[in-house]
């Protein structure tokens, strides 16, 4: 497993890496813009050996200054239910900074009793079979009407 920035992630996995982290849909997210995100899951979908070798985990969207709450579920959703290794960050599941007692960390910050219970139903939602072997595919959101781009804000997939 490698993180690796640069466009370099199949490179590493062509050196022996079996997982390389998908910075750039962290970086979209961060973003919060969806068009950016659907078009990085759909260029992942047209070479699948590079996306499926791909580990992801919001590890800063648990930290208030990244992201907010509700844009925190929706990443944490895009990001755990996608192809690839699910890497859970020990901070996303508590919802709240290092804990003191970690090498380095910093004070602990209260738990965020919302996004807890939020991380409680999506690792129980993972269980289910769909999410672990299912067949994943990116749907394309279509115009409402001619003119109406508002279905460019949407991510939609089954």
């Amino acid at each position: 497993m490698a993180e690796v920035y640069w466009d370099l992630e199949w490179a590493l996995q062509q050196q022996g890496f079996d997982y390389t982290y998908d910075k750039r849909l962290y970086d979209r997210l961060v973003r919060g813009e969806a068009l950016p995100v659907r078009q990085h899951l759909l260029a992942g979908w047209t070479s699948r050996i590079i996306w499926r070798a791909s580990f992801r985990e919001p590890r800063r969207a648990a930290r208030r200054a990244t992201f907010n709450p509700d844009i925190h579920r929706v990443a944490a959703v895009i990001t755990f239910l996608t192809p690839g290794l699910r890497f859970f960050h020990r901070d996303n599941v508590r919802a709240s900074a290092p804990a003191s007692d970690s090498p380095g960390a910093g004070p602990a910050e209260p738990l965020d009793e919302g996004i807890a219970a939020f991380y409680d139903d999506l690792l129980t939602c993972l269980k289910d079979e769909a999410f672990r072997n299912g067949d994943w595919k990116l749907l394309e959101a279509r115009p409402a009407w001619e003119g109406n781009e508002s279905n460019q804000d949407f991510v939609a997939f089954s």
